[in-house]
């Protein structure tokens, strides 16, 4: 998303059964066209087959880190 749209702050969004979900705030509402290329950035990230980092953390770490 910030390669497309640098200036969009994502912001994760709460929790689901299923995981979790991002909410984009942007000044200008994203066009269908614009779906289009997110679709298109995530399949390239997806054949780029990155490394992925992550940690997981205590509720009580979470909750001291970000209050």
């Amino acid at each position: 998303m910030q390669r497309l749209f640098p200036k969009t702050r994502v912001i994760i969004g709460p929790a689901t059964d299923t995981g979790l979900y991002y909410d984009l705030d942007r000044a200008i509402a994203f066009t269908p066209g614009d779906l289009t290329h997110i679709a298109a950035e995530m399949q390239q990230i997806i054949r780029a087959n990155l490394p992925r980092a992550g940690s997981l953390n205590s509720t009580a770490a979470d909750l001291s880190r970000y209050g």
